[in-house]
């Protein structure tokens, strides 16, 4: 997403590589390397923390890399579709460590549909085949014992409604 953002969108006087650099570190690099930290402590088993408990202390950790984020992007005067990406992290991740009190929701499923959803919002649906994906993450995140099809199901559907949703009010 950080990558076709940019692209697709015009960034009138917005270096474009802002948006890459940026969207990578707070969502990939700095969360990935939290969790390897995490690993090399003995906190967690993996990087995908199986089980639904043990998920309940990472995400304020999450929640304030979006923060921060949402509130570099504010500073930089980034344009408002970058700022809507940047709200919709900040949002779901409050939605799901929510649910993840109850009950165990796929963030991998959530992390294919809400892109999906905010590409298909921005394409007027022409990026339908981003919904390709969906069977391959479902599969594979089953298969692998690390969720329910429910889990999946659920957390595609609800990242896809919320980013969708959410960028229609937004904008």
């Amino acid at each position: 997403m950080w990558v076709y953002i940019p692209m697709q969108t015009p960034l009138v006087g917005w270096p474009f590589w802002r948006v890459i650099v940026l969207g990578y570190l707070f969502c990939l690099i700095l969360p990935v390397g939290y969790l390897i930290a995490q690993k090399r402590l003995g906190r967690i088993d993996g990087l995908d923390i199986r089980v639904r408990e043990d998920r309940n202390r990472h995400y304020p950790v999450f929640f304030a890399l979006y923060v921060l984020q949402f509130l570099t992007f504010g500073l930089l005067k980034s344009p408002g579709i970058v700022l809507a990406f940047a709200t919709a992290y900040v949002v779901n991740t409050l939605i799901y460590a929510f649910i993840n009190r109850w009950w165990k929701i796929s963030i991998h499923g959530a992390g294919v549909g809400g892109p999906a959803g905010a590409l298909l919002f921005l394409t007027g649906g022409s990026a339908w085949w981003t919904m390709l994906l969906f069977p391959f993450l479902g599969w594979s995140r089953v298969h692998l014992k690390h969720h329910t099809v429910g889990q999946v199901i659920a957390g595609m559907g609800l990242g896809f409604m919320l980013v969708y949703f959410e960028f229609y009010f937004i904008s």
